[in-house]
């Protein structure tokens, strides 16, 4: 059964009737009217992780294909924040943003099959992608693990982030 109240939300949203703590009022009654979810039947819903395709573009903005992206389940992202998150030489633990984006266009992305496009030694040939081309690839592959702008800048504000710090990792 589809419900309506997305619909009505919508329409009063655009037509300027509904206010936010309104259309939250609302959106909160849509989920009470959801059914309880058996454990089996949330297996099967979160069973496959979202994908999505990306178009590729040239350094001149053309269109030259598309790539094929997927999001990542919850150990699989907690394995790529951990790989932004290095050791100093006085113990403490930091965050390297240093090719963020590439690392997470590396994992994301995938051939048809699902298997992976590219290879852990792609790493720094996708980092030295023109930012134009990398980004919407980026962008993709965060829109589908779920991770928003917020997101990427909590990880930062969580550790502070020096440049030119010298780090006993030697993860790229």
């Amino acid at each position: 059964m589809t419900s309506i109240w997305p619909t009505i939300i919508n329409f009063l949203t655009v037509v300027g009737i509904c206010v936010i703590p309104e259309a939250r009022r609302l959106k909160a009654l849509e989920i009470r009217a959801m059914d309880i979810l058996s454990k089996d039947d949330l297996w099967q819903i979160v069973a496959d992780v979202p994908t999505d395709y990306v178009p590729v573009y040239d350094a001149n903005g053309k269109p030259r294909g598309k790539l094929k992206m997927r999001g990542l389940t919850g150990g699989e992202l907690t394995d790529y924040q951990t790989s932004l998150t290095v050791q100093t030489r006085d113990g403490k633990s930091r965050t390297n943003m240093r090719r963020a984006m590439a690392k997470l266009v590396l994992i994301c992305a995938i051939n048809e099959d699902g298997s992976p496009y590219f290879s852990d030694g792609d790493l720094l040939k996708v980092d030295a992608m023109p930012s134009k081309t990398l980004m919407p690839m980026f962008e993709m592959a965060q829109k589908l693990c779920g991770l928003t702008d917020d997101d990427m800048k909590e990880m930062v504000e969580d550790f502070p982030v020096t440049q030119n710090a010298h780090s006993t990792s030697d993860l790229p």
